[in-house]
């Protein structure tokens, strides 16, 4: 998951050496990017379990702040580099593998898993057989409707906890499963070693949160409000200064508060006029959203 998550990494690893499903799991086709100069960081593979169909699985967010400013960059871009890579990876696997198989993958990692297939062909799209999705952020109805993803959604299984703050996002629908975490906080249940699992199925809720739905519902008021334009500066601006004094993790970020406080001040000092003046006059418009 990231580098605050090792134990349970380990722990994730050691026990799929000494189970009898996942002890011969073979994994092929291995792409990975971190490219500052287009905001990008993208990771993919294809597993090959014994007793199913291959999976062809995308990594989320890791804990680089580049990482999240990619994540960032979807509430605009359209499609962000992450996206086209995730789309081309599919279809040159897909000439590698015969018959049917699967798509997966976690946070980003489920956005880039939905686009890949909703960006292929119909031949790729119809050798699919499912698409999961944990806790991934959805998307504009401007992609939805450029990719007429109402063609693939009956295969996309979706899940997210019952407090999401990421997969709850551009949602308008009701297309997916809310899990129980065990954790408090939606940040905190991002997290899937948070997620309760019973009998080798996720243990069901009734319904999201409220406040995971009124989230949802600043985020998509906020995206109408706000330009392409004005949502890139503001982007810039902000990871700019989150990256001021050669910091380029999230947990070096919340390591020392006061230091990155202190940073933070230090870096919005050096902002020109102008950047300020759109700044103050993005927060303005944001700050008019009931």
């Amino acid at each position: 998951y990231n580098a605050s998550s090792a134990e349970d990494n380990r722990a994730m690893w050691d026990a799929m050496l000494n189970s009898r499903r996942y002890r011969t799991l073979k994994c092929n086709y291995i792409s990975t990017m971190l490219c500052e100069k287009t905001q990008t960081q993208f990771c993919a593979f294809t597993v090959y379990p014994d007793d199913t169909i291959p999976i062809v699985i995308f990594r989320g967010t890791d804990e680089t702040i580049l990482g999240w400013q990619e994540d960032y960059n979807m509430t605009g871009e359209n499609p962000i580099t992450g996206q086209r890579l995730a789309a081309l990876y599919l279809k040159q696997v897909a000439l590698r593998i015969p018959g049917e198989f699967s798509v997966a993958g976690h946070s980003k990692g489920g956005n880039l898993a939905i686009y890949s297939v909703m960006a292929g062909s119909r031949e790729l799209q119809d050798r699919i057989r499912n698409i999961y999705c944990f806790d991934g952020p959805h998307f504009r109805q401007v992609v939805l409707d450029e990719f007429n993803y109402s063609s693939i959604e009956k295969k996309v299984r979706k899940f997210i906890p019952q407090s999401s703050v990421v997969g709850i996002l551009f949602e308008t629908g009701h297309n997916y499963k809310v899990v129980k975490s065990n954790a408090t906080g939606g940040v905190a249940q991002h997290n899937p070693y948070t997620w309760s699992v019973k009998k080798g199925s996720f243990v069901p809720r009734r319904k999201v949160s409220n406040y995971s739905l009124r989230l949802n519902e600043k985020m998509i008021d906020a995206v109408e409000v706000l330009d392409i334009e004005q949502i890139e500066l503001f982007g810039r601006i902000l990871f700019g200064l989150l990256q001021y004094g050669n910091t380029r993790t999230t947990t070096e970020l919340s390591r020392d508060g006061i230091k990155t406080a202190q940073n933070l001040l230090k870096a919005a000092k050096d902002l020109t006029t102008e950047e300020k003046e759109k700044c103050k006059e993005i927060l303005v418009e944001l700050s008019h959203l009931d």
